[in-house]
């Protein structure tokens, strides 16, 4: 990055030389900062004798969606080399055209486990129907190398949303392999309701691997069955909870999984869980903030006085936390107590007041959540725009394309995601900017998906062709 920043396009020449070395990640996405002017250079390292250079010079390639490229990239899955025909699988999808479909088919026939699961992953973002008896075929085969492979195989078929792979998921959901049974358990969420689907996940939920129960009770709340709740708590095992039916059933203790679970629990905002997270208080256990922030956004009556204890505890982040529950319950006393620490509280005390303000905010308290904006915890700062968002307040905007410039790269990739699911349509230009300035890789990815989410246009980190087609759709 120093070198692009100080040599420009004269350093170059040096930084393609990088790919054929051990620091070759590193180059390629300083590589693509230059945009097209680097594509001439890097279609001739494609064609170097140098593998690690020619297969990193097609992911750089393929990063800036040159077209001049794809028709190599095509060639290149047909290479006598793996590791040429393992690049090209893995980046030929980023194009999202579905004529690379037949040439990912005959790499499924031939390539080694690693190139096989890179050209699974390609086929299931392309969402091909002609891939879908392939990969049931390879769903179905058993060997020692068979396992990265079919877990993708699996997600595929999923992706790609055909009701002909159902009978084969349901059928691998009993599978010795319990990554491949999770996967099949991931990927059923993603039919439309169907009840031998979600019969199958509720036994799933009883599996031996608690993770693969984790995954199936996530997929009932993700299909939306009546049952997911149940198979939620079913999931977290705490002991006391109805002891007889659930404690020990996967020989796990407290807090060894669940915080997909616990979250995806909290999501569901159902009366019917109140009790369920009024244990968890009880018990202390690691999930609490979850189960004090679902009770305050449930909004039932029945936690007032269980939170309203906690307000009592040592802990800081236990108080500052009870008490933003209680807002939104209705209790002043509470919103009191939060803008006395903010104001004169300790440092932790103010730190636990501020997180606990914007990670479960409430109109009452939107003053506090703008403030929060400014704050020197970055994850703070990241929550604070997020519940101008959730709150739709009129500063959302504004505060997000703020945060964009935020010191702190967490806050801009988290930012970032934020923007793209909201759709933020202001957002585009200071994004493209993005793909051009940042300095940090992880934020100028989340930019380039953010832009194609946004605007359907796929120029993946290309800044002048992003540029280009700005400033032709800017008024519209």
């Amino acid at each position: 990055y120093a070198l692009y920043k100080t040599g420009g396009e004269k350093a170059l020449p040096f930084l393609i030389k990088l790919l054929g070395s051990h620091v070759d990640n590193f180059a390629q996405p300083v590589i693509t900062k230059f945009g097209e002017s680097a594509v001439e250079p890097l279609l001739k390292a494609a064609r170097s004798e140098n593998l690690l250079m020619r297969a990193n010079a097609l992911r750089a390639l393929a990063m800036l969606r040159s077209e001049k490229a794809f028709a190599m990239l095509i060639e290149a899955l047909k290479d006598k080399d793996w590791q040429i025909v393992d690049a090209a699988a893995e980046v030929i999808c980023l194009y999202e055209d579905t004529t690379a479909v037949e040439a990912l088919l005959r790499v499924l026939e031939t390539g080694e486990s690693v190139v096989k699961g890179h050209a699974v992953k390609s086929l299931g973002r392309l969402r091909d129907r002609r891939a879908v008896k392939p990969l049931i075929e390879l769903l179905l085969q058993y060997d020692d190398d068979s396992t990265l492979p079919r877990v993708e195989a699996a997600e595929a078929l999923g992706a790609i949303g055909d009701e002909a792979a159902i009978e084969t998921l349901l059928l691998c959901l009993l599978d010795d392999d319990s990554w491949v049974r999770r996967a099949c358990a991931r990927a059923l969420a993603l039919f439309k309701h169907n009840r031998h689907i979600t019969d199958a996940l509720v036994r799933a939920v009883e599996d031996s691997d608690g993770e693969v129960g984790e995954a199936a009770a996530i997929s009932l709340a993700d299909i939306g069955d009546g049952r997911a709740a149940q198979m939620l708590i079913k999931v977290l095992n705490f002991p006391g909870y109805d002891l007889e039916e659930y404690a020990g059933a996967f020989g796990r203790m407290p807090g060894d999984i669940g915080p997909g679970a616990i979250a995806r629990l909290r999501q569901l905002h159902l009366p019917e869980t109140v009790e369920f997270f009024l244990q968890i208080l009880e018990k202390n256990s690691d999930f609490k903030e979850h189960a004090v922030c679902a009770l305050g956004e449930i909004g039932d009556k029945r936690a007032i006085e269980p939170l309203r204890k906690l307000l009592k505890s040592h802990d800081p982040w236990d108080r500052m936390d009870a008490a933003a529950a209680l807002v939104r319950l209705g209790d002043e006393e509470a919103a009191g107590m939060l803008l006395k620490a903010l104001q004169n509280g300790n440092e932790k005390e103010r730190d636990a007041a501020a997180y606990a303000i914007v990670e479960s905010p409430h109109a009452e308290l939107l003053p506090q959540i703008l403030d929060a904006l400014e704050n020197d915890i970055p994850l703070v700062r990241v929550l604070a725009a997020e519940a101008l968002v959730k709150l739709a307040d009129k500063h959302a905007p504004t505060a997000l394309l703020a945060a964009l410039k935020d010191s702190n790269s967490y806050v801009r990739q988290k930012t970032i995601r934020t923007i793209a699911e909201v759709r933020e349509r202001k957002a585009v230009e200071p994004l493209i900017e993005q793909l051009a300035c940042d300095p940090d890789d992880d934020v100028r990815h989340a930019a380039q998906e953010a832009l194609h989410e946004i605007t359907g246009r796929n120029f993946g980190w290309n800044y002048q062709r992003w540029r280009r087609w700005y400033e032709k759709h800017k008024e519209q």
